[in-house]
């Protein structure tokens, strides 16, 4: 009998390796089989949690140190990501913005990076208006990626049960955090297959290393001229839902988080094509300016620009994101205005 015990225990071992593998893996080795957003995100996570200089960029791997006082950080999403150059800065500047990202993600990025490097002299805020009342990634990137600790989780779904969240409270949303926590291979298996386990590595890794040389740079759209319209031109007025409410609150948090720690703050708007801001809904564009005046009557001491403006379509590399011409046209342009 003890045998048969022995036998059967070795043998549920045995048939536990495989899963145990799987999960190893996927949790030690996320760049072989993570989509092309992974490396923006991974990098905006080492630099604010500490594990990555940005302003040494030299060599294979970059030394942690002191950054410097007069830096500036730039948070958003891929149109921040896109349209502003860290490089084209005459201070020190990194762009820690994320594809997909909204104030959500961005409040807990600052806050580690205050925390780990210390306050920046500046802090440039830029979102997509579409991004300033809807959640439209966080369960494929943010939770996928497990880009927040578990804490951060914590935290938030607090505010999101307050602001009553639609996306975040959705049907099942405690069973997709364990799973995406745990590596389950029901939500990892499919694009380990697909990768055949690690063939992504090499390009997520020469990504990677683009965006850690660009200092969180990185284009989206790569054609020499875009006319498609955006997201933008479809809304007729901004969302009035709980997850608009939560992006409001998390926005106020990250300003006040500036606040407390007398950073300067830039809140301007991304460019949009010609194209897309002519066939803009007065109504919208009214009552998205009228929101980020709202924000600017609340802290008259930050630089907030409630404008959406537009460049030339020949400037833009898809529908949304600038081109590398006009990436550096807006950043010095930007630069130029601000005093950068």
């Amino acid at each position: 009998m003890k045998n048969k015990n022995i036998s059967f225990a070795l043998k549920f071992i045995f048939a536990l390796i495989p899963l145990i593998a799987i999960l190893l893996y996927t949790l030690l080795f996320p760049m072989g089989y993570m989509d092309s957003e992974y490396p923006a995100w991974k990098y905006s996570k080492d630099v604010s949690e500490g594990r990555l200089n940005p302003f040494e960029t030299d060599g294979p791997t970059a030394s942690i140190g002191n950054v410097p006082n007069n830096s500036t950080v730039i948070i958003g999403d891929s149109r921040a990501m896109a349209d502003l150059n860290p490089l084209l800065f005459s201070n020190d500047t990194v762009n820690l913005a994320v594809g997909g990202g909204t104030s959500i993600e961005m409040f807990y990025t600052l806050k580690r990076y205050v925390k780990n490097h210390g306050a920046p002299k500046n802090v440039i805020v830029m979102f997509a208006p579409f991004h300033q009342s809807i959640i439209d990634n966080f369960f494929e990137r943010d939770l996928f990626f497990n880009y927040l600790t578990i804490p951060e989780l914590y935290d938030l779904y607090g505010f999101a049960h307050i602001a009553h969240s639609e996306t975040l409270l959705q049907e099942n949303y405690v069973e997709e955090i364990i799973s995406c926590r745990l590596r389950a291979p029901e939500k990892y298996l499919p694009p380990l297959i697909n990768a055949k386990g690690y063939m992504r590595y090499d390009v997520n890794q020469g990504s990677f290393d683009i965006i850690k040389a660009q200092k969180g740079h990185a284009l989206f759209g790569i054609l020499d001229g875009c006319s498609d319209l955006n997201y933008e031109t479809s809304y007729y007025e901004m969302h009035k839902t709980g997850d608009a409410l939560l992006l409001n609150m998390y926005l106020t948090k990250i300003l006040d988080l500036c606040k407390s720690n007398n950073i300067n703050v830039i809140l301007s708007q991304p460019p949009m094509n010609k194209s897309s801001y002519d066939n803009l809904q007065d109504t919208y564009v009214n009552e998205f300016t009228e929101y980020i005046e709202s924000i600017a009557y609340k802290y008259p001491d930050f630089t907030i620009n409630p404008e959406i403006t537009y460049m030339d379509d020949m400037y833009f590399g898809d529908s949304s994101h600038l081109n590398a011409k006009g990436s550096t046209e807006f950043t010095n342009t930007f630069c130029q205005k601000y005093g950068f």
